[in-house]
């Protein structure tokens, strides 16, 4: 709780109380900064998802269908780059920008299977 009192007289954006009184200071993320990360979830019928980026000490960021290039369409596992903004509506991060990463590869010859 000292801890906490000493946060709350400073209020420094992007710290964490830890559970045993370790304060953790998080490096807010660059709107400018591209991300690379791989969708993690879709919610087709409301049309969102979440994409998994970073290291062990990042959260997964939304992103809404209409955040994704014209026309796109993703599935689980698709690498994206994008930039993180704050959403207007619920002030949490979200993902803008978003591009689809694509292989030079040429996998004509291949059946893409999902499961």
């Amino acid at each position: 709780l000292d801890h906490f009192k000493e946060w709350s007289a400073h209020k420094t954006p992007c710290t964490i109380v830890e559970w045993d009184n370790s304060i953790t200071t998080v490096k807010a993320p660059d709107p400018n900064e591209r991300q690379k990360g791989e969708v993690k979830f879709i919610n087709r019928q409301k049309r969102f998802g979440f994409i998994k980026y970073g290291g062990r000490g990042t959260n997964d960021v939304f992103f809404h269908f209409n955040a994704l290039p014209r026309g796109e369409s993703v599935e689980e596992g698709d690498e994206l780059s994008f930039t993180i903004s704050s959403d207007s509506r619920s002030g949490k991060d979200a993902a803008e920008n978003i591009e689809i990463s694509k292989n030079d590869v040429d996998d004509s010859d291949q059946v893409n299977m999902r499961v």
